[in-house]
């Protein structure tokens, strides 16, 4: 997700502008989203750092190297996160502080691997034996494949 650019700050310096770019755009936990901060002037080379933002929370400082600033992160969590990047300038004489704007990022939960259970109900007597095979697994699967062990297969769910 790409944060538009928001310029900001005080009366002295070129005004810098900041974007913020999120990549990738979403991700399943545990996710490792790179925040990409670009920083522009009238005249370019904006020299400061940038300081990357969850809400109010700082998340960690770069160095801006041409133009640009990144911030690695690892291990984030399921949720809907709301980044910005704070541009801040080595010389307020030179260049105005400015905030992009949000980029949201989407971490969706891990869907759990099915875990395979079963029950089965015989009626004895003579064979054939007639024998039920009842599915109790845990997740979601979307086939099944029952091998009987007697040459014969199933792929339903419940075979009989």
């Amino acid at each position: 997700m790409t944060g538009t650019s928001v310029k900001s700050g005080g009366a002295a310096g070129t005004t810098a502008t900041t974007a913020l770019a999120v990549s990738p755009a979403s991700a399943v936990a545990p996710a490792s989203p790179t925040l990409t901060a670009t920083v522009t002037g009238a005249g370019g080379g904006a020299a400061g750092s940038v300081q990357f933002l969850n809400g109010t929370t700082v998340l960690g400082t770069s160095p801006v190297a041409t133009g640009r600033a990144t911030l690695a992160l690892t291990n984030v969590a399921a949720g809907r996160y709301s980044y910005t990047a704070k541009f801040i300038p080595t010389s307020a004489a030179a260049f105005t502080l400015s905030t992009s704007s949000a980029a949201t990022f989407l971490v969706t939960a891990p869907v759990p691997a099915p875990t395979a259970s079963f029950t089965a109900a015989a009626i004895t007597g003579i064979a054939p034996v007639t024998l039920t095979m009842t599915d109790t697994l845990i997740g979601a699967p979307t086939s099944w494949a029952w091998t009987f062990g007697n040459g014969t297969t199933s792929t339903v769910r419940s075979p009989r």
